[in-house]
C-alpha cells in the first residue's frame, strides 16, 4: 500500500528548525523547498537551489537516483545511502530518506527528502577498517617472515661453504652477489615484520651515506628513466645511532613520493650534510637534543603539495593518491621521531618539494678508522652439537657448515626426536641448537624437557621471528633467521666457551 503524506504549510515550521537537510522537489525532480540546514551542508542558498534539478544540483549518481525515484513512486518511500553528493566546493556522503507527499485530494504532488551528512562518519569507519587491515597485515607478516627466513637461512650458509671452495675470481663475484642479495632479502623481511608489528628495530652506528647508496641502486634499477637521481655527501660522514632498515624505509618512502609527484619525469636529489644545533636551534626546530646532527635532504622537481593539504600530510591514512594506503609519511615521521630526530618540509605548487630530516649524530674522531673485519672464523674442536629443526634444508646445511668447521653434529626433525637423542647422548652434547616454531613439541617445550634431563645443558634458540630483546633464563643465546656462517660459528663458540651451570644428567 502506498505511503502518502499530506502536504501542508505546517511543514514550513519544521524546515526552519530542523538539524537535518530538508528539501522538497516536484515529480520532475525540480527543487521547490530548501531549508537552512540544506544550505548549511550543501552550500547553496534557497534562491540558488529552488528551481534547479536534483540530477544536476546534488545527486550526481544517475543509477542510485533513478532507483530511489522509482521506489518512492511505487511504494511511497525510500531510504538509503547516496554518495558522492555534490556540495559547493566538494562532495558529501549522505543517508537519505524520501517520502511521497500528496495534496488534499490524495494526488501525489511532491517528494520530501531528508538528508543527514555522514561524511565524517564514513571517513572514521574507513580508518577503522584500514587499521584492522594493518593489524591483519601484522599477523600475516609474522607467518610470512617465518617462512621466508627458513628459505633464506640455507642460502646464507650455503654461500659461505661455496666461497670456501671457489677456485676463481668470477665464481667469487657471483657468490658475493648472491650473498648481498640474500642479505638484502633478509633486511626486507625484517622490515615487513617491523611494519606489521610496530617493532622498535635494532639500533647501531649507521652511516646515512650507505643508506642513500642502497636506495640509489633501487631507484636507478626500478624508477622510470626520466627520473634522474643525484647524490651528494661529505667526504667523512657522521654516524647516527639507528636501525638501518627503518632509515632505508624512510628514504625509500620519500623517494617514492617524489617519483609519484614527477609524472613527466624530473630530478630527484638526495643530499647528506652536517649541522651542529645549539640549545636555541634545537628547541626552535626540534624537538631534539642540541649538538651535532646529520641532515638528510630529499628534493624533487614535481608538482608540489597543495597548501590545503599541508596540515594533514603526516596523518595516518591521509593521501591525495587514490591507490595509496596513506601510511607513507606517517611512517616516516614515526621512525624519525623514534630516532630522536625531526622532519621539515617546504613545497610550492608546480615548483617541487624538499624534505629535510635531522638526526642526532656521533662525529667520527679524526684519524680513527673502523676496525678491520677479520675473516678468520672460529672453529670447533670436535664438540658434539645437536641441531633441531623441522626444516630439512636448514638441518642439512647447518650440519654441513658445523662439520666443515670442526664440529660433530647430530640432528633431529622435531622436539620428540631431540629428547630421545639427548636422553641417550646428553652427556656428550656440548650445545643444543633448536628452532622455536615446530609441530608436535615446539622449541619452548623441548628446552623445558631438556632442562629437566640436564639443568646445565647449553641451548641456542633460533627463530624466523625477531628474537631481538627476547630473554629467557632457559636460553643461552638467540639466533635470528636468516643467519650467516659467521654468526652461527661465533654464537656456537661463545656459548660453548662461556662458563655454565654444572652439568648433571637427571635420572
Amino acid at each position: 500500500m502506498n505511503t502518502i503524506l499530506p502536504f501542508s504549510p505546517r511543514f514550513e515550521d519544521l524546515f526552519e528548525v530542523s538539524e537535518v537537510a530538508i528539501l522538497v522537489c516536484d515529480l520532475n525532480r525540480l527543487v521547490t523547498h530548501w531549508n537552512p540546514f540544506a544550505e548549511r551542508i550543501y552550500g547553496w542558498s534557497p534562491a540558488e537551489a529552488i528551481g534547479q534539478s536534483l540530477d544536476e544540483l546534488i545527486y550526481l549518481e544517475p543509477a542510485s537516483l533513478q532507483q530511489a525515484y522509482a521506489q518512492v513512486l511505487e511504494s511511497g518511500q525510500w531510504s538509503g545511502p547516496l554518495s558522492p553528493v555534490a556540495m559547493r566546493g566538494g562532495f558529501l556522503s549522505v543517508e537519505s530518506q524520501w517520502k511521497l507527499l500528496a495534496d488534499a485530494s490524495g494526488q501525489a504532488q511532491a517528494i520530501l527528502i531528508c538528508d543527514t551528512d555522514v561524511t565524517e562518519r564514513k571517513k572514521l569507519e574507513g580508518q577503522v577498517l584500514r587499521s584492522q587491515r594493518v593489524e591483519s597485515i601484522g599477523t600475516l607478516a609474522g607467518g610470512v617472515v617465518h617462512d621466508l627466513n627458513n628459505i633464506l637461512t640455507p642460502i646464507h650458509l650455503s654461500v659461505r661453504l661455496l666461497k670456501e671452495r671457489a677456485s676463481n675470481h668470477e665464481d667469487l663475484e657471483v657468490l658475493e652477489t648472491i650473498e648481498a642479495c640474500t642479505q638484502r632479502g633478509a633486511e626486507l623481511v625484517q622490515q615487513i615484520l617491523s611494519f606489521g608489528r610496530g617493532a622498535d628495530g635494532h639500533k647501531m652506528d649507521v652511516q646515512l651515506v650507505e643508506v642513500v647508496r642502497a636506495v640509489q641502486k633501487i631507484v636507478q634499477d626500478t624508477f622510470p628513466k626520466n627520473v634522474h637521481f643525484t647524490m651528494t655527501s661529505p667526504e667523512e660522514s657522521w654516524d647516527v645511532v639507528g636501525d638501518f632498515t627503518q632509515l632505508h624505509q624512510v628514504l625509500m618512502n620519500l623517494c617514492i613520493n617524489a617519483r609519484d609527484a614527477m609524472t613527466s619525469g624530473g630530478k630527484l636529489s638526495v643530499d647528506v650534510g652536517h649541522i651542529v644545533l645549539d640549545e636555541h636551534d634545537a628547541s626552535m626546530m626540534g624537538p631534539t637534543v642540541p649538538g651535532p646532527h646529520v641532515v638528510l635532504t630529499v628534493t624533487d622537481t614535481g608538482s608540489g603539495i597543495n597548501p590545503a593539504d599541508f596540515a594533514r600530510i603526516y596523518e595516518r591514512f591521509f593521501s591525495t593518491k587514490p591507490a595509496s594506503s596513506g601510511l607513507g609519511l606517517a611512517t616516516v615521521q614515526a621512525i624519525v621521531k623514534g630516532h630522536g630526530g625531526f622532519i621539515t618540509v617546504q613545497s610550492a605548487l608546480n615548483c617541487g618539494t624538499t624534505f629535510k630530516i635531522f638526526l642526532p649524530a656521533r662525529p667520527r674522531a679524526a684519524g680513527i678508522l673502523p676496525e678491520a673485519v677479520i675473516d678468520e672464523l672460529p672453529r670447533g674442536q670436535g664438540e658434539l652439537v645437536l641441531v633441531v629443526d623441522d626444516e630439512a634444508p636448514i638441518r642439512a646445511i647447518c650440519r654441513k657448515t658445523l662439520e666443515t668447521f670442526g664440529y660433530e653434529v647430530i640432528t633431529a626433525n622435531d622436539g620428540i626426536e631431540a629428547v630421545t637423542l639427548f636422553a641417550i647422548r646428553g652427556s656428550e652434547i656440548a650445545v643444543v641448537i633448536t628452532d622455536i616454531m615446530m609441530p608436535d613439541m615446539d622449541g619452548h617445550a623441548l628446552i623445558h624437557a631438556l632442562r629437566r634431563l640436564d639443568p646445565g645443558v647449553k641451548v641456542i634458540a633460533m627463530s624466523g621471528f625477531n628474537p631481538r630483546g627476547a630473554t629467557s633464563s632457559a636460553v643461552d643465546k638467540w639466533l635470528a633467521k636468516p643467519y650467516n656462517t659467521a654468526t652461527l660459528l661465533t654464537t656456537v663458540r661463545q656459548v660453548i666457551d662461556a662458563p655454565g651451570r654444572t652439568r648433571e644428567t637427571a635420572t
